[in-house]
Order: structure tokens, then sequence, then C-alpha cells
């Protein structure tokens, strides 16, 4: 993917001034939002400052968080409880350095609420945004194209390491004999049908080869399964 060849010193720094733009985003929003598009001028003055108080508490907890280290074309749920945390505790920082402070007169703290939600819904959408890119559909128009028997969580973990790898495949579905399983799909990829239906499949989608996704399934149970099977 294109990303990948961007060097890693210069991801960091896109990444931090997509940071700062997400920091002003937020706070221009929770300020139009609180009230309701018509801010005094007071308030905008208020709201500069207030971004220039809060940028370097948020990128500071950002840093000790480890949000510049992540690969985020790997990003999950723990990456985004890590930005909740940074984002939550950066908050009650600059919260902390407002009720302290003289010079914040008239804020109203339910721009604080809304900032937060804010923060962390583009900060963290900054950065799945990358995985979606690198793991979308579009990625994989051409390359040997390949099904995956097993759609469990081992089949899962297999489309996203070849969705992040940059190889060559091109996953046109699953397959797999749970009933409850079929004509569902993972990450958008379908579920097209079980063992049976394997010849069909590979006639009807071309496909070039079959991955594997079930570990503990024993060796007679591919010898039986695929002994028609000619991709």
């Amino acid at each position: 993917m294109w990303i990948d060849r961007i060097p890693a010193t210069a991801r960091r720094v896109l990444l931090v001034l997509a940071d700062i733009g997400s920091i002003g985003l937020s706070l221009y929003f929770s300020f139009y939002v609180r009230f309701d598009g018509n801010m005094p001028g007071d308030q905008s003055w208020l709201l500069r400052e207030l971004f220039l108080m809060q940028l370097p508490i948020r990128l500071g907890f950002f840093y000790f968080y480890g949000l510049y280290r992540g690969m985020w074309r790997y990003a999950s749920m723990q990456d985004l409880m890590t930005i909740f945390r940074a984002v939550s505790l950066s908050s009650l920082l600059a919260i902390a350095v407002v009720l302290f402070s003289q010079d914040f007169n008239g804020l109203p703290r339910s721009v604080f609420v809304m900032d937060w939600i804010f923060t962390v819904t583009f900060v963290g959408g900054a950065r799945f945004m990358v995985r979606a890119l690198q793991t979308h559909p579009f990625n994989q128009k051409s390359g040997k194209r390949v099904l995956i028997f097993g759609a469990g969580d081992a089949g899962e973990g297999l489309l996203r390491r070849i969705g992040v790898s940059g190889t060559d495949l091109r996953v046109i579905g699953f397959a797999d004999d749970d009933p409850t399983k079929q004509n569902m799909r993972i990450h958008g990829v379908p579920v097209l049908g079980g063992r049976k239906h394997l010849p069909a499949l590979v006639s009807q989608h071309s496909i070039e080869e079959i991955f594997i996704a079930i570990p503990s399934a024993p060796r007679q149970f591919f010898a039986r399964s695929f002994r028609n099977v000619t991709p």
C-alpha cells in the first residue's frame, strides 16, 4: 500500500499533524454545538486560548501512551482503549488547569464533555482509517483468487493477515460447514457455502488456491473433503 512507502519518521510527523488538526476541530465543533452555530466573540477568544493550552497537554499524553509508536495498519480494540485513556487523562488535566486559572472565566463547562467525545472520535478515526484503507476490498482488485475454508477465528485472522501483508492474494470468500455462518460476511467477505459446495465454488469463482483455516481438523478430514476439488 502507498502508506508503506512513506518513511517511518515522516509517518509519525503526519500523524502528529493529523492529531493537531483533530484537536483543533474537536474544540471548534464543541463550541459550535454549544452555541448552536452562533459563537459570541469572547468565546472565539476562549476557543483559541483553550486550544493553545490543550495542545501540548494532549500531545504529551499521546506520546506517553505510545500513540506515535504503534503500527496502525494493525489497529485493534486495545489501541482504541489506549486512545480512550490518553484523551481522558489529558482532558482531566486540562479541566484542572481551567479550574485553577482566571484566564478562562465564562468558558462553558459542557464544552469539555463534547470536546472529549469529538477528540476520541477524530483521533481514533484517523488511526483506524489507516487500517480500513489497508484492508478494504479495493486494495485486492487483482491477484491470485483464493478461498478460505473455515470461517472461524483462524479464518478471520488469516483474512486480516492477507489484507495487511501486501501480497498478490485476493480473498474471494469463505467456505464453512456451519449453516449459521453461511450467507454471512466477515470483514465484507462472504461465506459462500460449505464443504459440499467446494467443487462448484472453485469453478464458479475461478478459485486458484484454497487456504485451510481449521487448525484442529485431522489430516483425514482434508483428504475426504478435497478429494474432488481441483483449483
